[in-house]
């Protein structure tokens, strides 16, 4: 079934992107009765080479999504507790033995997010291609004063994922991306997940005047910027094609407990930006999903309400300059339009 005001759309809107200098984009889109998969623009800017459907892109926070299923199908097997406080896993956290793994995967644990640490800003920025390890990431977190008391607030932070990836480490003896390989990569025959893996096309963002990590109207490439220090929570890399095969487990919760399906999306009290969050899976008035952008790239893979249609974006830039992320725009109107038709 072919659908032009979809094709119209995306085209459209991508086009009005490229305006706002985004350079190019891959985006996949399922639907009941249908699937279309398309690369616009360019990869790099310098050569201008096209952008192709089978590049892998950085990921940014959809990586959370792994996160989340891998999280569930060791509480499945009753390697760890949804109720287990943090503590029980991983040393020194702030308030562990009160912030549980739920408080963590529905983001009310509490915490602070590590890039609002300025000295920790300061050090990815000043030295951007050197990798930063994941507990000097958390140790930015745990410096700043807690927002509010575990289970009082929904507040997104990166530590959150994080932490529950350390967690699965920790009660496994195995690196998270073998975890993810055991439950994803392998039985759906993807390519193994890795971190800091380089991506195919370059990555671009409006950075600021005297920061290449803040947000601003300076146009740069950002390709450069080593994302290893956020670890699961944001330094995945993946392929369209890919991301919509994961969509009915990370999304759908397919291979799951019908117990944890609930927890996946059990939705807690919204954000102050109205973001619900079930088990790190983000909810708004339009989709169901994740998205994501770090240092040059973004993306996005969601549902729409009903659960029925699909959409993946990656895209080589990491934001415009309102600070909005592209992929997630051009996601969205294609589920709006696909709602329409």
């Amino acid at each position: 079934m072919t659908k032009p005001k979809l094709f119209e759309t995306v085209r459209q809107t991508f086009e009005e992107l490229t305006d706002q200098g985004l350079p190019g984009a891959i985006i996949g889109v399922c639907w009941p009765s249908g699937e279309y998969v398309r690369a616009f623009g360019v990869a790099d800017l310098a050569t201008s080479t096209p952008m192709r459907v089978d590049m892998r892109s950085r990921i940014g926070s959809v990586s959370k999504l792994v996160v989340a299923h891998v999280t569930l199908r060791l509480i499945d097997e009753g390697i760890l507790g949804l109720d287990s406080a943090i503590s029980a896993y991983v040393d020194d956290v702030p308030n562990g033995s009160k912030i549980t793994l739920r408080h963590l995967g529905q983001h009310r644990s509490g915490l602070r997010e590590p890039l609002e640490n300025r000295s920790f800003r300061s050090r990815l920025a000043n030295d951007p291609k050197k990798p930063i390890p994941l507990d000097d990431t958390l140790a930015a977190a745990f410096e700043l004063s807690a927002l509010a008391s575990p289970g009082e607030l929904t507040a997104y932070s990166n530590a959150n994922a994080l932490l529950l990836a350390k967690a699965c480490e920790a009660a496994t003896g195995q690196p998270f991306p073998a975890l993810a390989d055991r439950y994803l990569a392998d039985p759906l025959g993807l390519v193994p997940w890795r971190y800091e893996e380089e991506s195919d096309t370059r990555g671009y963002r409006y950075a600021g005047r005297h920061s290449i990590i803040a947000y601003g109207t300076n146009f740069i490439d950002a390709s450069h910027v080593n994302p290893a220090w956020s670890g699961a929570a944001g330094a995945f890399t993946s392929e369209v094609d890919d991301l919509l095969k994961l969509a009915p487990y990370l999304i759908g919760g397919e291979g799951l407990s019908a117990s944890s399906r609930t927890i996946l999306t059990d939705f807690a009290p919204p954000d102050r930006w109205g973001n619900s969050f079930g088990f790190l899976l983000a909810k708004t008035d339009r989709s169901i999903g994740h998205a994501g952008d770090i240092h040059g790239y973004s993306a996005f893979l969601a549902r729409d309400l009903t659960g029925q249609r699909t959409v993946a974006v990656m895209a080589n830039l990491a934001n415009l300059k309102s600070k909005s992320n592209p992929a997630q725009i051009l996601g969205l109107k294609v589920l709006d339009q696909l709602r329409e038709d």
